[in-house]
């Protein structure tokens, strides 16, 4: 009798749930889910360049903090143990034990964890759905390829799965939640440093313009006479034929009355690679990582390069573990 009651409440109170939520009689989408958009669509700041996960991985030194953490986390090892009178026993053939090995059967165990922790370093989230068969046992962990948005629906926290054809409940998600003021979802790092990110990716576009436009933007021509439009576009033409590229530093001819004016640029050379290099510490200091481990060896010695990796794995990978 008494189980029979305790059944019926419990389904009833399942059934409630889920009409509760799919009838959104009252619905509050979590103000930070803008994240989501952001992350995809990207946005502009003072160097007016677009940073979105992708191009904010055009830069090395992010990749490479990102990668390092990622992988850093991912090659530890994960099991499950009983924890007995005689202390810890390790569980191997324990179902969970399977599913951390191959959590589907489309990537491994490392595979799957690089892959959330990669998200938490960059999104600020990690998100895993579990799938479950008919008859409750769980039979994978699927990392989600398209948008998610935590949302709160009547006082239950759902996400919703671009390609899913309905709301997930918080029950069925493995959701690591990065640094931030919202409990329901993190921060990015990309975004909250866009600019210093826009600094290096505008950096790096402004170098391969420089060098790959080779000598011409190192002097002006300069001559007394007047000149067509067509006259200055044949002149531009052929002075890059002929001196530009890998013909930079070749002896040039000039005649006509034309003049060749250096603009020195040795100094534009120089303050472009300081920029960059310090758009390397600036990076290793959002993500954590010290800059021996970003191959930036220029200020290591053996005794803070010791220091240091104790430091990483101390404050940077102990957050994450």
């Amino acid at each position: 009798m008494y189980v029979k009651i305790f059944v019926y409440f419990c389904t009833m109170g399942i059934i409630q749930r889920i009409q509760s939520v799919f009838s959104k009689r009252s619905s509050l989408e979590n103000p930070s889910v803008n994240l989501v958009e952001w992350l995809n669509g990207g946005n502009t700041n003072a160097t007016k360049v677009n940073v979105t996960k992708d191009t904010a991985l055009s830069v090395s030194a992010a990749w490479r903090c990102e990668n390092l953490i990622a992988g850093s986390v991912a090659s530890l090892p994960c099991a499950v143990y009983e924890v007995t009178e005689q202390g810890r026993k390790a569980l191997p053939n324990h179902p969970i034990s399977r599913l951390l090995k191959a959590p589907s059967q489309f990537y491994t165990g490392f595979t799957f964890m690089e892959r959330m922790v990669k998200s938490l370093a960059s999104n600020g989230n990690g998100i895993a759905v579990i799938r479950y068969d008919n008859s409750g046992n769980i039979t994978s962990l699927d990392l989600p390829t398209g948008q998610v948005k935590a949302k709160i629906i009547d006082g239950y926290l759902v996400y919703e799965i671009k390609g899913y054809d309905s709301f997930v409940f918080a029950d069925d998600v493995i959701h690591f939640v990065g640094f931030g003021d919202d409990p329901f979802w993190g921060k990015s790092p990309l975004q909250v440093h866009s600019e210093n990110l826009g600094i290096s990716i505008a950096a790096n576009n402004f170098a391969a313009t420089y060098f790959g436009n080779g000598g011409t933007i190192a002097g002006v021509l300069k001559t007394d006479k007047t000149l067509t439009a067509q006259q200055k576009i044949d002149l531009s033409a052929a002075w890059q034929r002929k001196y530009g590229g890998k013909n930079s530093n070749s002896t040039a001819v000039l005649d006509l009355g034309i003049d060749y004016k250096p603009v020195g640029s040795k100094p534009q050379e120089s303050q472009l690679l300081e920029a960059r290099q310090f758009q390397v510490e600036e990076i290793a200091r959002i993500y954590g990582v010290p800059l021996h481990l970003l191959f930036a060896m220029d200020k290591a010695t053996h005794n803070n390069i010791e220091v240091m990796n104790a430091t990483y794995v101390q404050h940077t990978l102990t957050t994450y573990i």
